[in-house]
């Protein structure tokens, strides 16, 4: 049971294990995504907390976004991916959810990285407070990764969910009540 229930009722953490079914899943939709791809992927894959995948859809991309996927992960089991044609982050991101194996699903977006903590900070809190999803403050770096200001999550607020989007980078929520939701709606704009 512990192989494939990442409840804590039944898995005690233990740091650098593999398991058949990971507890934490971060989806990376990407779109011609070359430049920045293996940074984000190695960001989630460097996390304190180890008992993780990371499930990247490839929404068509012309450049070399899969080169650099295949020649980078085929070999390591933690990190899969998908490929379908262009049909814009809507689309990739409702693909990749959907082929997340884990309990908790984490967003990362492919230009993106995330600090060593992130996935450890947010796992604590689901593990210990009934709420369906927690979310952070992003910071601004430049092209370089130098820090050039803190992005902007407003506060939370039922009203704010209703009319905008209030919730920043990184997000992260329980898979069980995503799926109540009406996924993500999508269009490909001009």
């Amino acid at each position: 049971m512990e192989e494939k229930c990442p409840s804590p009722s039944y898995r005690k953490y233990q740091k650098g294990r593999l398991y058949q079914v990971p507890k934490v899943s971060i989806y990376i939709p990407a779109y011609n995504a070359a430049k920045y791809i293996k940074e984000a992927i190695d960001s989630a894959l460097n996390q304190t907390y180890t008992d993780l995948e990371v499930c990247v859809c490839d929404d068509g991309s012309i450049d070399n976004t899969l080169q650099i996927l295949e020649e980078n992960y085929a070999n390591n089991p933690r990190v899969r991916w998908i490929s379908q044609p262009n049909g814009g982050i809507g689309k990739a991101s409702n693909t990749a959810v959907r082929f997340c194996r884990g309990m908790y699903v984490g967003q990362l977006d492919a230009d993106d990285f995330l600090k060593p903590h992130a996935v450890e900070l947010a796992v604590n809190y689901l593990d210990n407070y009934d709420v369906g999803c927690v979310y952070s403050s992003p910071e601004i770096v430049d092209a370089e990764g130098n820090f050039v200001k803190l992005g902007h999550s407003k506060p939370f607020s039922r009203e704010g969910l209703l009319y905008g989007m209030i919730v920043g980078h990184f997000r992260f929520f329980r898979k069980r009540d995503w799926m109540w939701t009406i996924l993500f709606t999508y269009q490909n704009l001009p």
